[in-house]
């Protein structure tokens, strides 16, 4: 598939001063690819693992309620993100991908994911994965078959 999106993004404090609507707000970025093990098409878990380190280092977990994946449909992707994801978040959260309802957009993907994230935050409602059959084997992952409404107050 192809996409683009195109967020405007600058400081909180000065997009509360200028009374624009805040969709959201990015709290840290971070990666892991030193490119000597793995890489794009080959993740790691233990990259996997270091980039939520890095990511999450001053941002609260609790309560996470929804987690999207980058989801490939590969069997290394796959496996991998949901292993270093179980072993970094506790309690698993609810798990989805966007390339379920729009396909894998390659260059775009990161940008389809957050604009799936936000409409997710606007309308307290996490969209069921379609066309999910089963879970990879050997993992218990909770995976939304159906629409999940979020508590208000989240």
């Amino acid at each position: 598939g192809e996409a683009a999106a195109l967020f405007a993004l600058m400081r909180l404090s000065d997009a509360k001063a200028k009374g624009f609507r805040i969709h959201g707000v990015i709290r840290n970025c971070d990666g892991s690819s030193d490119g000597i093990n793995g890489g794009l098409v080959e993740p790691t878990e233990r990259g996997q693992v270091l980039a939520y380190e890095r990511a999450y280092k001053d941002v609260p977990l609790e309560p996470l309620s929804y987690l999207e994946c980058h989801g490939t449909g590969t069997k290394i992707g796959d496996r991998t993100e949901l292993a270093s994801s179980a072993k970094f978040f506790h309690p698993l959260p609810l798990i989805g991908s966007v390339k379920a309802n729009v396909g894998h957009t390659i260059g775009a993907a990161g940008s389809v994911s957050l604009t799936k994230a936000l409409k997710i935050i606007e309308n307290k409602t996490i969209p069921r994965m379609p066309n999910f059959k089963s879970p990879i084997p050997g993992f218990s992952h909770p995976i939304n078959t159906q629409n999940v409404q979020l508590p208000q107050d989240k």
